[in-house]
């Protein structure tokens, strides 16, 4: 993938509500590079994430080129906060959503990706990581972590 270096105009419009007792409902539409791009997101109340409770979530990204869909929970574990998440890539035309955000990206067709995510204090976890590039289908796993102040990568 090759990166432009053009500056990428953004505007957006921003509505949310989260009263302690009503579960919080966020929206964004907003223009990147001149290309529309929605947010949703929702999720438990307010008073289960200031209360450390676990607090349900999903929340989509939505351009006229494809979409990011993810749903899970952020819970404690102790002091530590985890989250655990599905993640739907789903896109028509790898092309045109890097023109979407002004990069150059491979004409591989579509694009399909799912996996489960796990991230914790300094370690994320990517399991049942399996898709579509165009033709080329795949599965994987893998981990990013820091253990000990050095980038550590694994992948299966």
């Amino acid at each position: 993938m090759k990166l432009k270096a053009p500056v990428i105009a953004i505007a957006a419009l921003l509505a949310a509500a989260a009263p302690a007792s009503r579960p919080v409902d966020i929206e964004v539409s907003a223009s990147v590079a001149g290309n529309p791009v929605r947010l949703t997101a929702t999720g438990g109340t307010l008073a289960q994430l200031l209360g450390r409770e676990a607090f349900q979530f999903e929340a989509t990204v939505a351009t006229g080129q494809g979409s990011v869909y993810a749903d899970g929970v952020l819970f404690w574990d102790v002091e530590t906060p985890v989250v655990e998440t599905r993640v739907k890539v789903d896109v028509a035309d790898s092309r045109s959503l890097g023109n979407a955000f002004d990069l150059s990206i491979p004409d591989i067709g579509t694009v399909d990706i799912e996996a489960a995510v796990r991230g914790r204090e300094g370690r994320l976890e990517i399991t049942d990581l399996a898709g579509a590039l165009g033709a080329t289908r795949f599965t994987a796993s893998g981990s990013v972590g820091k253990p000990d102040n050095r980038l550590h990568v694994e992948l299966s």
